[in-house]
């Protein structure tokens, strides 16, 4: 019976944790966390994992371009969410369910390499080349899986689910041209609010005849709701089937004149 993505992280972690050895990633006078200033890409099945172990919220992911999310970055810290200080490393090391990118991303993990250069400290060593090898498979299995489901995520059905949750956004709260387009969400999707005054919707307003002038417009009224969602609705899976998927589409592109 072909193993899931939580059983290929397990699988994953316990293979490389002693297979490798290098530099002391917890001692600040060695590392300052230069690894973990990037969005892992992370598939909903663990981050959901991660949520139910109570080791995250969702609002520590957003909607990703190659699994169905990323990690986000603390932007006080420059840091993974699960950087932490006090370990001054990684929250997720001592689970064995640490993304298999995290492991990968500093070492280099190349088994045909007896040291392969850290990103700012010294060498890492490979110690069982047998296990690293075997971790590698398991990677290949791992990234096919997320990218399977970050398709089935973005599918049409699912899409037009999230979407559905628009219509309960309160959009007489909102003025026209604070409207850049919207964002896709843990489980639906919400208006992106962009700077300054945005044209996203203007073509949409041109064809209510409300006599107020666009800029001056003080709330989206009920027909342009209604004619945005129609839109959307006929509109987003076909443009994320023929250009992928990622976290915000905004009304421009969506159109054809971005």
């Amino acid at each position: 019976m072909p193993k899931d993505i939580l059983e290929l992280v397990r699988d994953f972690n316990y293979l490389v944790k002693d297979a490798i050895s290098g530099p002391n990633c917890i001692d600040p006078k060695v590392c300052h966390g230069d690894c973990c200033f990037i969005h892992i890409d992370i598939p909903r099945i663990l981050a959901q994992h991660y949520i139910e172990k109570g080791w995250a919220s969702k609002e520590d992911f957003k909607r990703g371009s190659t699994f169905s999310f990323e990690i986000n970055v603390d932007l006080d810290i420059l840091k993974c969410v699960f950087f932490s200080k006090e370990v001054n490393g990684c929250s997720l090391h001592i689970t064995g369910m640490k993304p298999p990118q995290c492991w990968v991303y500093p070492t280099g993990l190349d088994p045909d390499k007896v040291n392969t250069s850290c990103k700012k400290a010294g060498g890492w060593f490979i110690n069982d080349s047998v296990s690293v090898r075997n971790a590698k498979n398991i990677l290949s299995d791992y990234v096919s899986m997320c990218q399977a489901e970050a398709i089935e995520e973005n599918s049409p059905d699912k899409i037009n689910r999230r979407l559905q949750a628009l219509s309960t956004e309160k959009f007489d709260t909102l003025t026209p041209s604070s409207i850049a387009g919207i964002e896709d969400d843990w489980d639906r999707f919400k208006i992106l609010i962009g700077e300054g005054y945005n044209l996203g919707v203007r073509s949409f307003c041109s064809k209510i005849d409300c006599g107020i002038e666009y800029f001056e417009c003080p709330v989206v009224c009920e027909p342009l709701k209604k004619k945005l969602l129609k839109f959307l609705s006929e509109k987003l899976s076909h443009f994320i089937q023929q250009n992928g998927f990622k976290s915000q589409y905004t009304f421009m592109e969506l159109k054809g004149q971005n």
